[in-house]
């Protein structure tokens, strides 16, 4: 198997450590039990919106309501290291 050496911030390394289930756990395994969301991208998001800009459909109001509800109740990502 093939490794790579990294370096990260002790405060990463620490979280890391941290997530381990036992202590002969690899940071490897680590890192598989993380789930990565997939989905959206606020690179998709502002290629849409310049999509609509340019041909001219524009936001409805409906629409700007949802996206300022969404903005309100907007909360951080649940802790990705822990199962």
């Amino acid at each position: 198997m093939a490794t790579k050496t990294i370096t990260v911030e002790l405060a990463a390394y620490n979280k890391l450590a941290s997530a381990r289930t036992n202590p002969k756990e690899s940071f490897s395994q680590v890192i598989y039990r993380a789930t990565w969301p997939k989905g959206a991208t606020g690179k998709v998001l502002i290629d849409h919106i310049n999509k609509l800009v340019v041909e001219g459909d524009l936001l409805t109001s409906d629409e700007i309501k949802l996206l300022d509800n969404n903005q309100k109740s907007d909360t951080p990502p649940s802790d990705k290291w822990k199962s």
